[in-house]
């Protein structure tokens, strides 16, 4: 297969990277403004509040429910966001790969012990990572099978 010029596609993602990296900032500001502005709102309705009334406390109530939705909708955006960021980032990666001159078998094998490690703790007893690269070296050089 010839080689192919993914410049322009190298490009076009960085610039939707760089796009979403500025929408993910700016839902987490609007986030952290959300959250300090509903503490100190909240903060100060208790701290002043002198005799309550049922009507203050559902007020008080109100308030923080709507608060909180506010901060759930906003957090999942930055959330996606982020992920959204994240697979964009390994896109790049992964097209970096493929026109690479690596062995994608061998980085394959790797990469699958590493995210079975990240994922559970007691991978780490059963995946040996030196006994994988090793068994892929010897693979590789026995050329006929002989190695056990």
């Amino acid at each position: 297969m010839p080689p192919v010029d993914l410049t322009h596609l190298e490009e076009l993602l960085t610039n939707n990277e760089q796009t979403v990296s500025v929408y993910y900032r700016l839902a987490s500001t609007v986030l952290i403004g959300v959250l300090l502005t509903h503490l100190a709102f909240a903060s100060y309705y208790v701290y002043s509040a002198a005799a309550v009334h049922a009507a203050q406390v559902y007020l008080f109530a109100v308030f923080n429910v709507t608060a909180l939705i506010v901060e759930i909708y906003l957090s999942r955006i930055a959330f996606m966001l982020a992920s959204r960021g994240g697979q964009l980032r390994d896109i790049r990666y992964a097209l970096a790969i493929a026109i690479s001159q690596i062995d994608a078998r061998r980085f394959g094998d790797a990469a699958k012990a590493i995210m079975s490690m990240r994922r559970d703790a007691s991978g780490l007893k059963v995946v040996d990572i030196e006994a994988i690269t090793a068994k892929l070296t010897q693979g590789k050089g026995a050329k006929g099978g002989d190695a056990a």
